[in-house]
C-alpha cells in the first residue's frame, strides 16, 4: 500500500459512513413533523381542561376518548419531545457537546414521562364514563371522586413539564451563546419559557391555550429543523 492510497480510501469512506446519520436525521425530522401535527389535533379535538375533567363533556366521546388519548395523545407527545431531543443532540459540538447532549436526554426522559402520565390520568375518567362499566349516576359520582385527587397525577405532570422546560433552558442557552441555532430562535424559545412558567394558561380562555400549544409546536419543529441541517451539514 502506497502513502498517497490511505488519504483516497479516508475520503471516500466518509459519505458512506455519514449517510446513514443523515437519512436517520431525516427520518426523525419526519416523525416529528407527523408527532407535532397528531398532537396539535388531538389538543384541538379533547375537551378543554379547567382544573377537572367533565362527564358532560368526556360521556359523548364514547370509546374514541380512550382511543384517542392512547393511540394518538400519548404517543404524539413522546414521539415529539425524543425526537426534537435526538435533533437538538445534533446541534452538540465543541466544549459545551457533552452539556447540549445532557439537556437533550432531560428533554427526552422528560417528555416520555408526560406522556405516560398524561395519559395514564384519563383512564380512570374513561371506564367512569362507560355506561358498561358504571351508570350515569355512579360515573358523575366517580368523577367528583377522580377529580378530587388529581393531585395524585399532578406531581407527575408538573414534574415531567419541568424537567422538560429545563432541558429547553440549559439547550437555549447554550445554543444562544455557541450560535447553535440561530439566535431570534434562541431568544423566542426562552421568551417562551418564560411566559409558559408565569402565566396560568388552564385559568385561561381555551384560545389562549391553543396559541401558546401552536407557538411551542413552531418552536420545535424550528429546534428540530435545525439539528436536521446540522446532521446534513457534517456530510
Amino acid at each position: 500500500m502506497t502513502a498517497s492510497t490511505s488519504p483516497t480510501l479516508d475520503v471516500a469512506a466518509r459519505p458512506s459512513g455519514s449517510h446513514p446519520a443523515t437519512l436517520a436525521a431525516v427520518v426523525v425530522f419526519a416523525l416529528l413533523v407527523v408527532a407535532l401535527v397528531a398532537r396539535t389535533a388531538f389538543l384541538l379535538w379533547e375537551p378543554p381542561f379547567d382544573g377537572a375533567v367533565h362527564y358532560d363533556a368526556v360521556a359523548p366521546l364514547g370509546d374514541a376518548y380512550w382511543g384517542m388519548n392512547l393511540l394518538v395523545g400519548g404517543p404524539s407527545f413522546a414521539i415529539s419531545w425524543v425526537a426534537v431531543a435526538i435533533l437538538a443532540a445534533r446541534l452538540a459540538h465543541g466544549r459545551s457537546a457533552l452539556v447540549t447532549i445532557a439537556a437533550s436526554v432531560v428533554i427526552g426522559v422528560g417528555g416520555i414521562l408526560f406522556a405516560l402520565v398524561v395519559t395514564a390520568e384519563v383512564l380512570p375518567f374513561a371506564l367512569a364514563a362507560n355506561p358498561e362499566v358504571l351508570s350515569e349516576a355512579e360515573g358523575r359520582a366517580a368523577f367528583d371522586v377522580l377529580n378530587a385527587h388529581l393531585d395524585v397525577v399532578a406531581p407527575g405532570i408538573v414534574g415531567s413539564q419541568a424537567a422538560v422546560a429545563v432541558g429547553m433552558l440549559v439547550l437555549l442557552v447554550v445554543s444562544l451563546v455557541t450560535r447553535a441555532l440561530p439566535r431570534w430562535l434562541a431568544i423566542a424559545g426562552l421568551a417562551y419559557l418564560v411566559v409558559f412558567a408565569a402565566v396560568p394558561f388552564e385559568l385561561l380562555p381555551r384560545a389562549a391555550t391553543i396559541a401558546s400549544d401552536l407557538v411551542q409546536t413552531l418552536l420545535v419543529a424550528s429546534i428540530g429543523w435545525c439539528g436536521l441541517r446540522a446532521t446534513v451539514a457534517r456530510r
